[in-house]
């Protein structure tokens, strides 16, 4: 698991820190048809699952970079510690 945690982690503080269409994009939605089924798990769900804060929190956090990393890498011990 660590091998897609923490590069995925690393490529959001990445996107924040870049403010560019990605991040304007990154919780926006594009007007379709509604899909059926299961609901499509989103990148950011992952993100927020991991670091146990909101999509808000961790856009803040993702800004400073030397915070962003404490997050990660705390994050990918307690992954795998358990």
């Amino acid at each position: 698991m660590m091998e897609v945690q923490s590069p995925k982690l690393k490529y959001f503080e990445h996107l924040i820190a870049a403010e560019n269409l990605s991040t304007s994009n990154l919780y926006g939605r594009i007007d379709s048809k509604t899909a059926q089924g299961r609901p499509r798990r989103r990148w950011s769900d992952d993100i927020k699952d991991w670091t146990k804060k909101t999509a808000d929190e961790c856009m803040w956090l993702a800004q400073d970079r030397c915070v962003w990393r404490e997050l990660v890498s705390t994050t990918v011990v307690a992954d795998l510690q358990t």
